[in-house]
C-alpha cells in the first residue's frame, strides 16, 4: 500500500465518520465519545481548550464559574453517589421521559435533562442496574432542578432496591459500560 493508498483510505474514514456524526443526536454522541475515551476525556476536553481563542476560553470560564457555584449551593446531600451513566426512563405529572442517569446512592439520583422541573414534583424512574436483570423501578421526588438536570430523592426503597444499589455505588473498581 503507498502513502497515497493511506491518505486516501483515511480521508474516506473521516468523511464517513463526519456524515455519522451529523445524522446521530449529540447525547448518542457524547455516550459514545464517554465510552470510547473512559477516563481521558477531561483530558481530551482540556487539549481542545487549549486551542481555544482568548475570548472562548473567557466565556468558557466563566460558565464554569458559574455552573460551579450553582452546584456547590445545591449539593447539600449527605450520602456520597457513585457517577454513572445509565438510561434512565421516568415520569413527571404522567408524561414519560428518557435520559441518563449520572450519579445514584441508595437516597437518591441526579438525571440530565434539559427540562426544567419544580422541586416537590412526584417522579417514577426505571432503570438497570449493571449485573442485575430485573429493572428497579423507584418513585421519589424531585429536590432541585437546574440547566443541566434535576436532583431527585428516592421515596421508601425496599430492602432489595437497597442492596441493588448499595452494591453498585459502593462498588469503586469496577468500569460500567452501557450496552444497548
Amino acid at each position: 500500500m503507498t502513502k497515497t493508498d493511506t491518505s486516501s483510505g483515511k480521508y474516506s474514514i473521516i468523511a464517513r465518520l463526519f456524515e455519522l456524526m451529523n445524522t446521530i443526536s449529540e447525547d448518542q454522541l457524547l455516550l459514545i465519545l464517554k465510552q470510547l475515551l473512559k477516563e481521558k476525556l477531561s483530558t481530551h476536553i482540556f487539549k481542545l481548550v487549549i486551542d481555544m481563542p482568548d475570548e472562548q476560553q473567557t466565556a468558557l470560564l466563566q460558565k464554569l464559574e458559574e455552573t460551579a457555584q450553582g452546584i456547590s449551593a445545591k449539593d447539600r446531600r449527605k450520602h456520597l453517589r457513585k457517577a454513572c451513566l445509565m438510561p434512565v426512563e421516568y415520569s413527571v405529572q404522567g408524561r414519560q421521559f428518557k435520559g441518563y442517569m449520572l450519579d445514584i446512592s441508595t437516597q437518591g439520583a441526579f438525571i440530565e435533562t434539559n427540562d426544567y422541573y419544580f422541586s416537590g414534583q412526584e417522579i417514577i424512574t426505571k432503570f438497570s442496574v449493571p449485573h442485575y436483570q430485573k429493572p428497579l423501578s423507584i418513585g421519589g421526588e424531585i429536590v432541585w432542578s437546574s440547566q443541566n438536570g434535576i436532583g431527585i430523592k428516592f421515596g421508601q426503597l425496599t430492602a432489595h432496591q437497597i442492596e441493588v444499589i448499595k452494591a453498585f455505588s459502593e462498588n469503586t473498581q469496577e468500569v460500567y459500560e452501557i450496552t444497548s
